[in-house]
């Protein structure tokens, strides 16, 4: 696990990861940390994260391509030699 010590500390003491503090320092059980990472993996499938997700999240972000039009998929059809509708 690639996290830094401060931020898997701040996690365990909000309870977000599974720790313990037995002696004034934190204890972390491997086998704890990555069930608990994989129980995260679990919850996003069932959010839907695991559909499309875009890399960039900027406001400004469109997504184009294809026939915006009829008249225009029309066109693409004919010059395609593909059937029109």
């Amino acid at each position: 696990m690639q996290t830094h010590p401060v931020t898997l500390k701040r996690a365990a003491a909000a309870g977000d990861v599974p720790a313990s503090k037995p002696f004034g320092k934190w204890l972390f059980l491997r086998v704890d940390l990555r069930e608990c990472i994989r129980a995260q993996y679990q919850s996003r499938v069932l959010e839907g994260v695991h559909e499309k997700e875009k890399s960039c999240h900027s406001l400004l972000e469109v997504e184009s391509g294809g026939a915006s039009s009829e008249v225009a998929e029309k066109q693409y059809r004919k010059a395609l030699g593909l059937p029109t509708k």
